[in-house]
């Protein structure tokens, strides 16, 4: 077995917290916010919202439904969704209405239910060395 190498994964971790970091910096910043700022980041959460419930779709409703029709999961085709797409628009939301509570509340919900996002990445993925200690 190989050595875990913990600073790469550390920096692995610090990246993929970065969109938190943001989400909860905006809810804590007593800020003052245009009304354009806050509807254009607000359509810009709701839109990673929309993101993030589509992968939930794909990566784990579709496939259980397939198995309880099929019997089996044999045959079936994966399908990715938009990884890290809900991301960008969480991110971009966040810094366009950089300040509002409900866009930095809105953004750690989608930071939750996006499994294909970058928050999720260290933790789906812990396990593979060949991506953390090669």
């Amino acid at each position: 077995m190989k050595k875990r190498n913990y600073v790469r994964r550390t920096i692995g971790v610090i990246i993929c917290s970065l969109p938190v970091v943001l989400a909860i910096s905006s809810i804590l910043w007593d800020k003052e916010v245009s009304n354009t700022s806050y509807a254009t980041g607000l359509i810009l959460i709701v839109l990673s919202i929309l993101v993030g419930l589509l992968n939930i779709n794909l990566l784990s409703i579709k496939p259980r439904l397939y198995k309880h029709k099929h019997k089996t999961i044999e045959g079936y085709k994966f399908i990715s969704g938009l990884p890290i797409f809900g991301t960008m628009l969480q991110v971009f939301g966040c810094v366009t209405a950089f300040g509002n509570d409900v866009v930095g509340l809105l953004a750690v919900l989608t930071i939750l239910i996006d499994a294909d996002g970058l928050f999720w990445i260290p933790v789906i993925t812990w396990h593979d060395s060949s991506l953390w200690d090669s």
